[in-house]
């Protein structure tokens, strides 16, 4: 993890205690690249639990990363099995 990132761990800022299923990307019109992200406390508030967020934030804030192996290029599936 990057040095600068250690105090917000360190102080409680950050936790690594939330789900969200990843399943799509977008671009804003400026071309900066957005993941489509929905929510694993269900269906709540304007946009029923689905939304967009930027790929800073989500490099930023994401601990873990479950991948279904169908996802990945079949030389690399065959790399790790």
């Amino acid at each position: 993890m990057p040095r600068r990132l250690l105090p917000l761990w360190d102080n409680w800022q950050m936790t690594y205690d939330h789900v969200m299923v990843i399943y799509g990307k977008a671009t804003d019109e400026q071309g900066k690249p957005y993941y489509m992200v929905k929510n694993s406390w269900g269906k709540s508030g304007l946009y029923k639990g689905i939304w967009y967020m930027s790929r800073d934030y989500i490099m930023l804030n994401t601990t873990y990363l479950f991948l279904n192996r169908h996802a990945l290029p079949k030389a690399l599936r065959k790399a790790i099995k």
